[in-house]
């Protein structure tokens, strides 16, 4: 194919490194959004004009997983565009791209994986989801208590739970970089 192909322009962005880059710039804009709101979020808030009872985890926090499953969604298709260039490459769902990238999960980051594919999906933009039930809802709370939170004890038939480090930046990197590893082994044995 060449530049007076009728459709050049669009077949070019289809190349595997066009999504390595798209979700390397995801990954990046991520770890951004986890820094800021971090240690220095109120020179952030700040900065960016927002008032003194504004909270920067509090806002930014389902941004910062939709941001990670974006990367991860791109990621696994650049994979996905290696192996197999004519793949369907619609949807979300991690799991499912995972599996079209032939790479296996442990059941916790299946899950993790689940989780931000909700967080695609709706938890980072809209406050509801697609056709919205409050089934969707419970199921999405669930799932993000079982992947965000750990026990912490019990307290008569009680049981305490306290925020885990899943998917924090170094728990989400890791993953994100096992997809990529995964990327670039397969580009050095595929592509010229």
């Amino acid at each position: 194919m060449n530049e007076f192909d009728e459709n050049y322009l669009t077949a070019d962005r289809m190349h595997p490194n066009h999504w390595h880059n798209r979700a390397s710039d995801l990954h990046a804009s991520a770890g951004a959004v986890w820094y800021a709101m971090g240690a220095g979020s109120d020179d952030v808030r700040q900065s960016i004009g927002k008032g003194q009872g504004f909270d920067m985890q509090v806002a930014c926090r389902p941004v910062y997983f939709m941001l990670c499953g974006l990367s991860l969604e791109l990621a696994f298709k650049a994979v996905i565009t290696l192996k197999a260039p004519e793949s369907k490459l619609n949807g979300h769902n991690l799991p499912t791209l995972a599996r079209m990238a032939g790479m296996a999960f442990t059941e916790l980051d299946r899950q993790k994986l689940e989780f931000l594919s909700s967080a695609v999906i709706w938890a980072g933009r809209y406050p509801v989801p697609n056709k919205p039930t409050d089934e969707k809802l419970r199921s999405y709370y669930s799932l993000a208590q079982k992947v965000l939170t750990e026990t912490a004890g019990s307290l008569g038939n009680m049981t305490i739970r306290r925020a885990s480090c899943a998917l924090d930046w170094s728990d989400f990197d890791e993953i994100w970089q096992r997809v990529i590893a995964e990327f670039y082994t397969l580009k050095d044995e595929i592509l010229p």
